[in-house]
C-alpha cells in the first residue's frame, strides 16, 4: 500500500465533505481558493459555489473509488493495464479540475 494512494483517497474524501458543506452553508471554504483571493470582494460567490459543486463532487468520487481500487489490489489480483488505466484517468482529473477550479474563480471571484 502506498502512502500517497491513502493521501489521495482521504482528499477525495474531503473534497467530497468541503463541497457538501459549501453548498449547505453557502461560504467558500478557504481550503477550495488561493489565499489572494479576497472572498468579501468576490462578485458571484452563488454561482462559484452552484459551477463548482457538481465537479467538485464528481472529482471527489472519482479519486476516492480509484484510490480505493488501487489499495485493494493488493488483496485482489487486479490487472496491471487496469491499474495503469485509472492512474491516467486519475491524473487527467488532476488536471482538469486544477484548470475548472482556477477558471471558475476568475470568471466568478475576480
Amino acid at each position: 500500500m502506498d502512502i500517497i494512494t491513502l493521501f489521495l483517497f482521504g482528499s477525495g474524501i474531503y473534497l467530497i465533505f468541503i463541497n457538501i458543506k459549501m453548498k449547505k452553508t453557502g461560504e467558500i471554504p478557504k481550503a477550495l481558493v488561493s489565499s489572494k483571493i479576497k472572498l468579501e470582494r468576490a462578485k458571484d460567490i452563488p454561482g462559484f459555489i452552484n459551477y463548482m459543486f457538481v465537479r467538485g463532487i464528481i472529482f471527489g468520487c472519482i479519486i476516492s473509488a480509484f484510490s480505493a481500487i488501487t489499495i485493494i489490489k493488493d488483496y485482489m489480483a487486479i490487472d496491471s493495464t487496469v491499474l495503469f488505466v485509472m492512474q491516467i484517468i486519475e491524473f487527467v482529473a488532476i488536471i482538469y479540475y486544477m484548470v475548472v477550479a482556477s477558471k471558475a474563480a476568475t470568471k466568478y471571484l475576480f
